[in-house]
């Protein structure tokens, strides 16, 4: 597999972060889509220049000491092609983990129930590993913009300090598909 983040320059995702100060002092972890035309006109400028689109966008929050999550894909396969950017609040002690799964061990399938701006009953369908089918292959504290690779099996836990990422899931342009984390760095 190659690259799993890194930190990129470009502009924010959203004209004002404080929309979100209802969550952060919610005690569960919280994910919901978030309507891309609410996305800010410079960020949404900037994937368009450089042959891009936006898939959807979806907020994660997670409060302080969430560190019982599962390893999972984005995806319901693994694969290279599911990138996004992560644009992080907060969670400065918030720690990403990707993994490479042990020898022959498979995803075990499993159904994202959570509701989405196109559909109030969104089902997703991911993988997830428990952690001893796993090995960490990566792993960083995110600030600020990051490219990063969800088509692999990876996951978030905070400590102290609760974290929320914008995710915004880029898409070619042209041919309307996921890119890899070395598409878009090409592009950028």
């Amino acid at each position: 597999m190659g690259i799993n983040y890194k930190q990129i320059v470009c502009p924010w995702p959203v004209d004002d972060n404080s929309q979100f100060d209802h969550l952060w002092n919610n005690p569960s972890a919280q994910h919901f889509g978030y309507p891309k035309e609410n996305l800010s006109k410079q960020l949404l400028e900037w994937i368009d220049l450089h042959g891009m689109l936006v898939g959807f966008a979806e907020i994660f929050y997670l409060p302080p000491n969430c560190n019982v999550r599962r390893i999972h894909t984005d995806l319901d396969v693994v694969t290279e092609f599911c990138t996004k950017i992560n644009f992080i609040l907060r969670g400065e002690d918030a720690i990403m983990q990707w993994f490479s799964p042990n020898d022959s061990t498979q995803g075990l399938s499993d159904i994202n129930l959570a509701p989405t701006v196109l559909k109030k009953d969104q089902v997703s369908p991911y993988l997830s590993w428990k952690r001893e089918d796993v090995t960490v292959i990566d792993e960083v504290t995110l600030k600020g913009a990051n490219l990063i690779h969800a088509g692999i099996p990876h996951v978030v836990f905070t400590n102290a300090e609760p974290r929320i990422a914008i995710s915004v899931v880029l898409y070619c342009k042209k041919e309307k598909r996921r890119l890899t984390v070395e598409e878009v760095l090409l592009r950028i």
